[in-house]
């Protein structure tokens, strides 16, 4: 399911029309391409962190050694 390139397309597409329900919601008053650019933000931010555990970015990530 996640080796396919329609999936992602799909989940860019989804990520877009949230975009727009956000931005018609709010009149305008919400860009549709800025509710896009921070879902994407978040999204990408909370797969790093939730990632960096797993290949050892977590040390890197806090800014200071992890002192066993």
């Amino acid at each position: 399911m996640f080796d396919s390139m329609y999936f992602y397309l799909m989940v860019v597409v989804v990520v877009f029309a949230l975009g727009d329900l956000i931005a018609h919601f709010t009149k305008g008053r919400l860009s549709g391409m800025m509710m896009v650019m921070l879902i994407f933000l978040v999204a990408s931010s909370l797969l790093l962190f939730v990632a960096a555990p797993v290949i050892g970015l977590d040390t890197v990530l806090i800014g200071m050694p992890v002192i066993n």
